[in-house]
């Protein structure tokens, strides 16, 4: 219902693209649908990708769709080991201008947070920004 609902909103073909995924492994993607529909309701134009994208695949869908920002999110019961390198090695792979977003309960534990990165607390936070 939700996904019916994001599409008939108006107005989100220009501006920046932003990637919405999760890391293999990392299968909760209710806070990316509502994070989607938050953002499309600002004009945002989001590229839902669907749970569990490797390193290589977002790579390589961020060149594709000429995307701007790439979204992620961690829920608290991904590995936060995972989480941290996870997003070095997306960092350290994505072109430097593009810049990484996280969200979720699981970036709560993310003390090596790479350059580029930027963690938000809540969905609210991500979508003000």
């Amino acid at each position: 219902m939700l996904r019916t609902e994001i599409a008939a909103i108006p107005g989100r073909t220009g501006g920046t693209r932003m990637l919405l995924t999760t890391a293999p492994g990392e299968a909760h993607t209710l806070g990316l649908l509502m994070v989607e529909a938050m953002l499309a309701l600002e004009g945002v134009n989001c590229v839902p990708m669907g749970a569990q994208l490797s390193v290589e695949e977002i790579v390589q869908a961020a060149a594709h769709f000429r995307i701007g920002i790439v979204a992620l999110s961690f829920s608290e019961r991904y590995p936060p080991k995972k989480t941290e390198s996870f997003l070095h090695r997306l960092r350290r792979q994505l072109p430097e201008h593009t810049p990484i977003w996280a969200s979720g309960a699981g970036i709560a534990t993310v003390t090596n947070r790479p350059a580029g990165v930027t963690l938000f607390a809540s969905s609210d936070a991500a979508v003000r920004t």
